[in-house]
């Protein structure tokens, strides 16, 4: 059966209205609170929210057969998923904006994710301290580089910097709910898996499977861990009764009308978009070593611990992507990395082995303060930025959101635009199509066609008819390029280019005359 550790020195148990007042998790995840909910509510410097835009603007605009939501394609999507869908009628029935849907998004997604974090360390350890150092560690026990501007945030990344970057973003709620889900799962199992609870458990595994694949890989892997871990203790209805519940998940997924699973492929610019996250691998994920000792103890101490066997899957699937260069198995890391981070918390929290704790407990301590220090940047960008945005209502300087509404004046919905990557993953979030998007897509047939003919479209050497063609070839009426590429592509001298507006960044929109 699977059993709760208890600390070695537990605390005296104190009334309900005292604890609840008194636990240290209470005022941390306030004060995350206020530092990430004016993130949330100014959706800040996200390189990815064009996207997620965009989604929510096909649905709004045809919800039960929206299309590509980059490209002017009829092709499924995988960003069409139960929770994007839910938001999108929330633009259906009370009108509200893109913009607005998305940011009330990610102020459920973050409270959702720190109520996540507690109940899934509540599961682990009933130490005081146990869901305090349990979030810290998540969040900041990663590396010595910063995850934020400039340097590459990761959805289902959750280190701290990658985490404001990614709190609109579908791996954040499925964060979230994956680690609800899994805590809820050892209390389910304990009662044989009662039928009601274990479809509902069945149905939200499938929801998070289609919500942020990635996450739901390793977030399954748990939930294999802790049901070996107590899998003596299961009888065969039991069994049964998760057979079933298996099949409810897989129904659920396979028969989602937005697209198929069955249909994704196993796309090249996938592999190699995740190169990076097999590089330096002590600035990412250096820190998170010291939780290496805490979990060999696990295992010493119970051989189907779940975290180590979570540990031991992610860490697996990770060296066999780098092996066979398919590099987009980096995305297990995060489960390997919450394995170590929780295992440490909890070691800490519970102080079993005296000399150990006195060893680890400086040295986590000290990494600790590393990472805040290093991720301070971030705070005072993101959160500074959006304080200022929100009390004076200005574009925040690293406003990912404000960039092309100025087009809807000029660019009917729907309208294609060539763009030069300055507006080719943000553009589209405000209801326009460009030529190509650098973004991996399983379903978009053409994908290296239309990047070959964007390219071919700014090369100085193509001359001007070729570039007509190549416009009308992906029905593009407009052409959106920064002053540098308009120059050396000399779109000012092209006659059948219109010069429109100079937006903000000192865009260049041109109307195609052809």
């Amino acid at each position: 059966m699977l059993t709760l550790p208890v600390a070695a020195h537990p605390d005296p148990r104190p009334s309900r209205a005292r604890q609840w007042w008194t636990d240290p998790y209470l005022y941390l995840a306030a004060l995350v609170l206020v530092l990430l909910l004016p993130v949330a509510l100014e959706l800040l410097i996200s390189a990815d929210i064009g996207i997620h835009m965009a989604t929510i603007e096909r649905l709004h605009h045809d919800f039960t057969n929206p299309g590509n939501p980059m490209v002017a394609a009829d092709t499924p999507s995988t960003y069409y998923s139960p929770w994007t869908c839910f938001l999108a009628l929330l633009t259906l029935a009370f009108g509200w904006s893109t913009q607005t849907v998305l940011t009330l998004g990610a102020v459920i997604a973050l409270p959702t994710l720190l109520i996540g974090v507690y109940r899934f360390s509540r599961v682990l350890s009933q130490a005081r301290w146990a869901p305090t150092l349990g979030l810290l560690c998540f969040t900041l026990l990663w590396g010595t580089t910063t995850w934020g501007v400039g340097a590459g945030g990761w959805s289902g990344f959750l280190a701290w910097g990658s985490w404001a970057t990614s709190l609109s973003y579908p791996s954040t709620i499925a964060w979230g709910l994956g680690l609800n889900l899994v805590a809820w799962l050892p209390g389910l199992l304990r009662k044989g898996c009662p039928l009601p609870q274990t479809v509902v458990l069945a149905l939200g595994t499938g929801v998070l499977a289609l919500v942020h694949q990635f996450t739901a890989a390793f977030i399954a892997l748990a939930m294999m861990a802790f049901i070996a871990s107590a899998a003596g203790g299961l009888d065969r209805p039991a069994w049964r009764r998760l057979g079933l519940g298996v099949a409810v998940t897989a129904a659920l997924v396979l028969f989602w009308p937005y697209y198929h699973v069955w249909s994704l492929s196993d796309d090249p610019a996938l592999d190699r978009m995740h190169l990076a996250l097999y590089r330096t691998l002590w600035e990412r994920y250096g820190f998170a070593l010291l939780g290496l000792p805490a979990l060999v103890l696990r295992g010493v101490r119970d051989k189907r611990d779940p975290l180590v066997w979570l540990f031991i899957a992610c860490t697996a699937l990770y060296i066999y992507g780098g092996l066979s260069h398919h590099y987009s198995y980096a995305r297990f890391v995060p489960g390997a990395m919450a394995a170590l981070q929780f295992a440490l918390a909890v070691e800490l929290a519970e102080w079993r082995i005296t000399w150990l704790s006195w060893i680890l407990a400086p040295l986590t301590a000290a990494a600790l303060l590393t990472t805040a220090w290093t991720e301070r940047y971030v705070v005072q960008t993101y959160t500074h930025e959006a304080v200022s945005a929100l009390l004076h209502d200005d574009t925040p300087r690293y406003s990912r959101t404000s960039g092309f509404g100025w087009m809807q004046r000029y660019v009917p919905y729907g309208g294609v635009v060539m763009t030069d990557s300055t507006g080719d993953t943000r553009a589209p979030g405000y209801g326009f199509y460009v030529v190509y998007c650098p973004y991996p897509d399983s379903f978009l047939s053409d994908a290296d066609a239309r990047r070959t003919a964007t390219f071919s479209y700014f090369d100085p050497a193509t001359d001007p008819a070729q570039r007509l063609g190549i416009l009308k070839q992906y029905h593009a009426g407009w052409v959106l390029a920064s002053p540098t590429q308009a120059r050396v592509s000399g779109l000012d001298r092209d006659p059948d280019l219109r010069f429109v507006k100079q937006g903000p960044d000192h865009l260049r929109l041109y109307r195609a005359l052809g």
